[in-house]
């Protein structure tokens, strides 16, 4: 026997006025049925030919919940004495007021007994795009040689233009002697007659305890050398020009400078 008229009384448990929403939401012959039940339900409640226990029944659900109830209000308004031609029209509403109270009934079922997650059947966590870490930036390498000439340093010491996103370290040569831990860094950009103008102020760290990765090496020579130093550059600072580089003590005296020279991008 198909449940048609205890899921409109609210007779069912949940679960099975679940499976049977799922069946006639499927299913265009069933729900057909149900349309007729409701109207012959009504209309037997509107005629007093409803049980004691099934009038009860429906007026727990058609007096109480406002948009059975308007519904209600509508058929009796139209309705004549065993006769359902006239508030056939007023079905489309109806339907809309059973899927919402259809809908509230499962929300409160499914608030009542919550889904446990546990480590089987808890979803993976994917942070927002906003939240995710940025991929790093492969750096490149400049690496220099103090005691250049302008001319013979930028001949020498070439990098061609990295992109905006992209930072530069830069490996500073220096004599073996050279005993300060951390030096100040100052570069300037050299225009046509060799002014230069301050774009930079930063710090200088012994090179093996600084440089963590092997980023790809762009210039300068390859031989080790006893001594060395890395500032690393941020990202957007070097576009096409002359540079001087100038290793500080912390007092300002400058212990080496260094010409480079940034070419057009490849």
């Amino acid at each position: 026997m198909k449940p048609v008229q205890p899921y409109l009384l609210g007779t069912l448990e949940p679960a099975a006025a679940a499976a049977f929403e799922d069946k006639y939401f499927a299913d265009d012959l069933l729900f057909a049925e149900l349309q007729r039940t409701e109207e012959r339900l009504i209309t037997h409640y509107l005629e007093g030919r409803l049980s004691s226990g099934d009038r009860k029944l429906f007026e727990a659900r058609y007096l109480r919940i406002p948009e059975l109830r308007e519904k209600l209000e509508q058929v009796r308004a139209l309705h004549k004495p065993r006769s359902w031609t006239h508030y056939r029209l007023v079905w489309a509403a109806a339907a809309a007021a059973l899927v919402l109270v259809t809908a509230s009934t499962l929300l409160y079922w499914t608030q009542k007994s919550p889904t446990v997650l546990t480590a089987q059947n808890r979803p993976p966590f994917v942070p927002p795009l906003s939240d995710r870490p940025a991929a790093a930036v492969r750096p490149v390498e400049l690496r220099l040689a103090p005691l250049l000439t302008k001319d013979a340093a930028v001949t020498i010491n070439k990098l061609p233009a990295p992109s905006a996103a992209t930072p530069v370290d830069v490996t500073l040569e220096l004599p073996p002697h050279f005993l300060i831990d951390r030096a100040k860094v100052t570069i300037q950009r050299l225009d046509a007659n060799g002014a230069g103008q301050s774009v930079w102020e930063g710090t200088a760290v012994p090179s093996g305890a600084a440089r963590t990765r092997q980023p790809k090496r762009i210039g300068g020579s390859e031989e080790e050398a006893g001594n060395l130093r890395t500032v690393v550059l941020p990202p957007g600072l070097l576009t096409r020009a002359d540079y001087l580089l100038n290793l500080k003590t912390p007092d300002g005296g400058v212990i080496a400078s260094y010409y480079f020279r940034v070419t057009e991008a490849h």
